[in-house]
């Protein structure tokens, strides 16, 4: 993307190729446009059926990605632990205080009425996302404690192409207890 003067950076990494003709898209403000149109379009139904959507909903010290028909808050995640690039090793990545703020947060806020729903939004066509061998503990005891409140969490994975983007298929994530778990 060209320089932009009133940007904190010069340019925008929005998608890598690991192979020829192959792109993954990495950037995650264009992971929350390309959820919010499939939203819009109720095209993720199975999630939820949209009739009202805000974006940027403050819950406490966070804002949330989006507030649906007043009683679902949504939000969006765009894991980039597992690129598909073969056997490379992952880059160790430890700052974790927001995730583990947002599922605090977010989970605070089910109650009778209300859900809260953690979309994993992949820029790609990636397998069923599972809890990593060696696991950030304090960040799978947050997931833990707002499941068992009743956070739900989903994988949405999409395709990038000359074309556009589509929806190539979503799925509840059991991350504990399911057939998904490490826990």
């Amino acid at each position: 993307k060209a320089k932009d003067t009133a940007r904190k950076t010069a340019y925008t990494v929005e998608a890598i190729s690991p192979s020829a003709g192959a792109w993954v898209g990495i950037n995650q403000n264009a992971a929350n446009r390309y959820v919010e149109f499939f939203l819009k379009n109720n095209r993720l139904t199975r999630i939820v059926t949209v009739k009202k959507l805000e974006r940027e909903v403050r819950v406490n010290r966070s804002k949330i990605d989006f507030l649906i028909n007043g009683n679902c808050l949504l939000e969006v995640k765009t894991p980039l632990r597992h690129l598909p690039f073969g056997n490379r090793k992952a880059a160790s990545f430890n700052s974790f205080e927001r995730l583990t703020r947002h599922f605090k947060e977010i989970s605070a806020k089910i109650g009778k009425g209300r859900r809260a729903v953690v979309v994993l939004c992949y820029l790609y066509d990636a397998k069923r996302f599972e809890i990593p061998e060696k696991p950030n503990a304090e960040v799978v005891n947050a997931l833990r404690k707002a499941a068992g409140k009743g956070l739900e969490t989903w994988q949405v994975n999409l395709a990038i192409d000359e074309n556009g983007v589509s929806l190539t298929r979503y799925f509840k994530l059991e991350l504990f207890g399911g057939r998904n778990s490490r826990a």
